[in-house]
């Protein structure tokens, strides 16, 4: 549970996971009915609903691909780009094979919650995303990685594929010097790796398993047949 005197998580008694300083914002899906196969299912309010199960804690972005996954029958399944054209996706899977090489330390962009430094900048990159999604604050618990960017190279990266320029565009990306003073805040987005805590967590979205598990697999037999 979450401890305001502390600023930290504490998990049963048995450790405590202190939350970075300051709060950030985190533009969520909130969609809880899917009216179509084609929705990619983490677009549904899945880090909404785990937070509100675990009184304001939602597990790191990776740990719900992997149940995701499962409940599929896919456990091992690697990691995709969950939206986006043909041409972004590309750029996804080549810019997580930059990472890999330079910085691996580095949250995958993969399976990482992006948040925002404040509300502001959350507003312009809810705007450029697709889906039903609101804003909320959020505190970064420290049990992942953070990594800063800017968030203008990755269109720029999708522009240069083929190119000598969107190798040397992806290492800027993940160069470990970037942080919130060497990129400007209105191009900032932060790669986060670990768990979320939301303080309104009692006001939160929850979903009916019952119903999404159906919707997988029917989804998933609707991909499987084209």
């Amino acid at each position: 549970m979450w401890q305001e005197e502390y600023q930290a998580w504490t998990e049963e008694e048995k450790y405590s996971l202190f939350a970075y300083a300051g709060t950030y914002w985190y533009v969520a899906p909130t969609l809880t009915e899917p009216d179509s196969l084609e929705i990619p299912v983490l677009h549904l309010a899945m880090t909404l609903h785990n937070a509100k199960l675990n009184k304001g804690r939602a597990r790191p972005h990776l740990s719900s691909l992997k149940e995701v996954n499962a409940s599929i029958g896919r456990p091992d399944a690697a990691l995709e780009p969950e939206s986006g054209g043909a041409f972004k996706r590309e750029a996804e899977k080549f810019l997580e094979g930059v990472r890999q090489e330079v910085n691996p330390d580095a949250p995958s962009r993969l399976a990482c919650y992006f948040v925002s430094i404040d509300e502001d900048t959350a507003s312009r990159r809810k705007a450029d995303i697709r889906g039903q999604r609101e804003i909320f604050p959020c505190r970064l618990l420290a049990d992942g990685g953070v990594h800063f960017a800017d968030i203008t190279l990755f269109d720029d990266i999708v522009n240069s594929m083929g190119s000598p320029r969107a190798r040397r565009l992806a290492e800027q990306y993940w160069s470990r010097d970037n942080s919130p003073v060497t990129v400007p805040s209105t191009n900032l987005e932060i790669l986060f790796g670990g768990s979320l805590y939301f303080p309104a967590w009692e006001q939160l979205p929850s979903l009916d398993f019952g119903r999404i598990a159906s919707w997988c697999i029917a989804r998933e037999a609707f991909l499987e047949n084209g």
